[in-house]
């Protein structure tokens, strides 16, 4: 079964991702903050992140550049989940998404 990674601060935007996914039947593991993120990709090696751009502390871009440097997660695909304007979308490909 696949395993995705929903990483938000907001609790509504979560619960949509988190139900879209398990309905689709995928095993959803959340974070609430960009550090929890990478606590729970290295310790659950999921199969996909959606990752939230702006949280207090590590941000989306942030938590990816540190996910990405463990061996073990460096092929994960990450989707950015935001609703900023074009010039901070194109900081994503540079997170490593």
């Amino acid at each position: 079964m696949k395993k995705v990674l929903v990483v938000d601060d907001a609790p509504v935007d979560s619960q949509n991702l988190q139900r879209i996914f398990g309905d689709a039947g995928w095993v959803v593991v959340t974070a609430a903050s960009g550090t929890e993120a990478v606590a729970k990709a290295k310790a659950e090696v999921p199969d996909l992140i959606m990752m939230d751009v702006n949280m207090p502390g590590l941000d989306g871009f942030s938590a990816t550049r540190q996910i990405m440097q463990d061996p073990a997660c460096k092929g994960i695909p990450v989707v950015f989940v935001t609703s900023k304007d074009q010039r901070q979308i194109a900081s994503c490909a540079d997170a490593g998404c």
